[in-house]
């Protein structure tokens, strides 16, 4: 799972490289939300540590979800 999760990750970013498009940043939140979901109910000491991992993504999540607003919807010209 962890192989999967790594290589979809990798997948999205080559894929904003390569193409930014509005239909990536959600696919991104929704990752980042499995994976904090995820550690949160398989480890569940790191929940609230400071520098445990689903504390830790929440600024990381942020930047998607503000790009996703800001960026202007593409349209296609005739």
């Amino acid at each position: 799972m962890l192989g999967g999760t790594a290589a979809l990750d990798l997948l999205l970013g080559l894929a904003t490289l390569q193409a930014p498009a509005r239909c990536l940043w959600p696919a991104k939140i929704e990752l980042f939300g499995f994976y904090m979901l995820v550690i949160t109910l398989r480890l569940p000491e790191y929940r609230l540590h400071p520098g445990g991992r689903p504390t830790k993504n929440l600024p990381m999540l942020a930047v998607p979800a503000v790009v996703y607003v800001f960026e202007p919807a593409r349209t296609r010209s005739p």
